[in-house]
Order: structure tokens, then sequence, then C-alpha cells
């Protein structure tokens, strides 16, 4: 669905109509997004001597991760970036 109103977007900005172009790319976003909510959260386990500590540990420091210090894994799948939409014409003066 969300190439469909991708392509819908871009025939309607092709054809001059950027009010129909808009209404597409919103479409496209909502279908994007419900994407992405129902793909499930990867989680990292826990190191073998137990939970990771929250926000760094308890010594007032908060970790930008979320308060572990595992790294992805391999076969871990970045998050896919929303996409961008732009309705300005490309002029050149």
């Amino acid at each position: 669905m969300y190439e469909k109103y991708l392509q819908l977007a871009r025939d309607a900005n092709s054809a001059g109509d950027r009010i129909q172009a808009e209404n597409y790319h919103q479409h496209a976003e909502h279908y994007f997004r419900i994407v992405q909510a129902s793909q499930p959260v990867q989680t990292t386990p826990a190191p073998a001597g137990g939970p990771a500590p929250v926000n760094g540990g308890g010594n007032g420091e908060a970790k930008p991760n979320g308060g572990t210090d595992a790294k992805p894994t391999a076969d871990a799948k970045p998050a896919a970036d929303p996409p961008s939409f732009s309705l300005a014409e490309d002029t050149e003066e």
C-alpha cells in the first residue's frame, strides 16, 4: 500500500495537482507507520552476570542507548528511516 500511494503521489505531482499529491503522501506515511509499528521490537539478551543496569547503573550518569552496553547483533536489522516527502518544485534560475 505504501508504494502504491507513493506512486499515486508522484503521478499527481507530475500532473500539477499538488493538493492531491500531498493527500497521497499523507496516506503513504500513514501506511509506513502502520508497517513500522507492526514489526516486532528486537531485544538483546541480558549479559550472563544478570540483568543490565538501567540508566547508567545508578551512578547518576545516563547512558545514551537506554542504559545498556549491548551492541546490536549482526542479524539485527537497522530501523528504517521514515520517508522524506517533498512537494517542492525543482527550479533553477
